[in-house]
């Protein structure tokens, strides 16, 4: 669990220049920021095999009073990579959350640019929440048979390649 700082956590490259993986269950308490170095992201699974879709979540549940940022460390469109979303449980869920300056370049070999890309049997709930500033897609969804995203009162803004590419 990410407990609420009055300062945010900065999240840099790993050591091997990659986005940070995550291959254990995530909860993330309201009021969380997270600031992104340039190059930097987040991915569930495990580095070097991108389609595993039973490793790693993120639970993101804020509220009006609180909410979770996701943010570059430098303002600006496109600043850091992104989130990727390819794990298919229940639990990746964002509620009353702010996702803003993602999407600089792609994200998974496969492709995929945005604040968040959901990939390789994805499956997000997302609700409440702000999309903004990517470099690229707001959220970048590959619509085929293995990925959901159930998506419900966003706002989208200043999405360079649009706010949903759902091809």
């Amino acid at each position: 669990t990410v407990k609420a700082l009055n300062v945010p956590y900065r999240i840099n490259v790993s050591e091997l220049g990659r986005p940070v993986y995550v291959e254990k269950e995530v909860t993330i308490d309201p009021g969380v920021t997270f600031e992104f170095n340039t190059g930097s992201g987040i991915i569930l699974g495990s580095p070097g095999v991108d389609c595993i879709p039973t490793t790693g979540s993120l639970k993101a549940i804020g509220s009006a009073e609180g909410s979770i940022v996701f943010k570059g460390a430098t303002e600006g469109q496109g600043t850091w990579i992104g989130i990727g979303i390819n794990s298919s449980t229940a639990t990746n869920e964002f509620d009353y959350c702010e996702i803003s300056g993602g999407g600089s370049k792609q994200l998974y070999n496969a492709g995929g640019q945005g604040n968040i890309v959901i990939h390789c049997s994805g499956k997000l709930k997302i609700q409440n929440s702000t999309i903004k500033d990517s470099g690229g897609w707001g959220v970048d969804f590959v619509q085929t048979s293995s990925n959901n995203l159930d998506a419900s009162k966003i706002t989208y803004g200043n999405n360079n390649a649009g706010n949903v590419n759902s091809n």
